[in-house]
C-alpha cells in the first residue's frame, strides 16, 4: 500500500455519523415494528396500515394506532421507515476500513518509487559532516547533477575561520 499523503478525517467523521444515524434509525423501526407485528422483519408501510387495520376492524388508521396504542410507533415507521436503507445494526471492521481508505489520498505508484529514492538521497545527506555542504550539489537543465568542487572547497574554508 503507497504511502498516505492525507487522510480527510472531517468527511470520514461525517460519513461514519451519517452511517451511525442510519444504523439507529434501523433499530429503532425495527422495535417499532417488532411492537406493532410482533416480527422483526422489515415491512412497508401500506403492510403496516393494513396490518393495524386488521387488529381493530377500524378502516382509520391513524385512530385503530390510537385505539391500539400503537401511535407512537406508527408514527414513527410512517416518518422513518422509508429511510431505511439497509438491514445493519453495526458497522463492521471491514466497512471501516473501507470507508477510512475512500477518504485517504496515498502516492501513486510513480511517486511511491520517487519518494524511495528521495528517502535515500535524505538519508545520504544525513551523513555529511556540515548540513551547508548540500549546496554544493548542481543541477544543468537537464536534470544532470554534479558536485561543484569550487563550491565545496569554499564552504570548508568558510566553517574553518
Amino acid at each position: 500500500m503507497n504511502k498516505e499523503v492525507h487522510f480527510n478525517k472531517e468527511n470520514y467523521q461525517a460519513e461514519i455519523n451519517q452511517l451511525q444515524t442510519e444504523i439507529q434509525n434501523y433499530k429503532k423501526c425495527v422495535l417499532a415494528l417488532e411492537k406493532i407485528t410482533g416480527s422483526t422483519e422489515l415491512k412497508t408501510i401500506e403492510y403496516i396500515e393494513q396490518f393495524i387495520c386488521a387488529l381493530s376492524g377500524f378502516p382509520s388508521v391513524q385512530k385503530s394506532a390510537e385505539l391500539l396504542n400503537l401511535e407512537t410507533e406508527y408514527n414513527f415507521l410512517k416518518d422513518n421507515l422509508q429511510n431505511v436503507k439497509s438491514e445493519q445494526s453495526e458497522i463492521s471492521q471491514k466497512e471501516l476500513k473501507a470507508i477510512k481508505e475512500k477518504h485517504t489520498t496515498r502516492l501513486t505508484d510513480e511517486l511511491e518509487l520517487q519518494f524511495k529514492i528521495l528517502e535515500n538521497i535524505a538519508k545520504e545527506y544525513e551523513k555529511l559532516s556540515y548540513y551547508g555542504y548540500i549546496n554544493c550539489i548542481r543541477n544543468t537543465d537537464f536534470g544532470v547533477y554534479s558536485v561543484d568542487v569550487s563550491s565545496l572547497n569554499t564552504i570548508s574554508q568558510l566553517i574553518g575561520r
